[in-house]
């Protein structure tokens, strides 16, 4: 019940959005393995800019099979009635945290 809420024109309207798009505009290095990307963040076809807190990428791990593996995470806050989700109110914050953990894979030239 709470996903197809979520999939709701009260929250994210899936049938309407079923994408939301992240475009770095800039990055910028503030400690070994840290960074900070700025962007334009784009939900429910509204278009708003946000600033990641990026940590990594760790170093490369060989899976013993060929391939690289490195991991980043990152995070940021919005404010979800910037980008019309409203539904809720009281009992959902409208200050969210958003969090993006990855893992890049690449293949060795032996694996290729």
């Amino acid at each position: 019940m709470r996903d197809n809420d979520l999939r709701s024109d009260h929250f994210f309207d899936v049938q309407k959005y079923p994408s939301m798009t992240f475009r770095s505009t800039k990055f910028e290095s503030v400690a070994a393995d840290k960074l900070k990307i700025t962007g334009d963040l784009t939900i429910r076809g509204v278009t708003k800019p946000i600033i990641l807190d990026v940590e990594g990428p760790t170093k490369p791990i060989n899976d013993g099979r060929g391939h690289l593996h490195m991991g980043i995470s990152a995070s940021g806050t919005l404010d979800r009635t910037d980008f019309g989700m409203t539904g809720s109110q009281g009992v959902v914050g409208n200050e969210i945290k958003l969090t993006i953990d990855a893992e890049l894979v690449q293949a060795t030239a032996a694996a290729k």
